[in-house]
């Protein structure tokens, strides 16, 4: 069972996309870069309740989180013939999460 929250607000999500694509050495090596950023802001959250209040769980709105990340993807044509095609990818991405605020409850 679960208790109400009349305090519960909406998830309020914003996100910021920025990239490139390339090519060079007549499209022999291809790739894009990319960065983002998105921003969330009360998170809902489930909370555990004590046993003995007879519910089991609350939702609440725990707070603000960002997350942000970079992404690099290169591919170059190695051979590129007739009856012989040789390709290489390569793929990178970091992604960063913190919570940048925490209700107080």
């Amino acid at each position: 069972m679960r208790i109400g929250n009349p305090d519960l607000k909406w998830e309020i999500t914003t996100q910021k996309d920025i990239g490139i694509e390339f090519a060079v050495l007549n499209n022999k090596i291809k790739g894009e870069f990319g960065y983002y950023q998105k921003d969330t802001k009360d998170v809902l959250y489930q909370t555990e309740l004590a046993s003995s209040s007879g519910l089991y769980t609350v939702i609440s709105n725990l707070g603000n989180t960002q997350n942000n990340g970079i992404e690099l993807t290169l591919n170059f044509d190695l051979i590129n013939k007739k009856d012989l095609k040789w390709n290489f990818g390569f793929n990178a991405a970091t992604a960063n999460n913190k919570i940048v605020k925490l209700n107080s409850s």
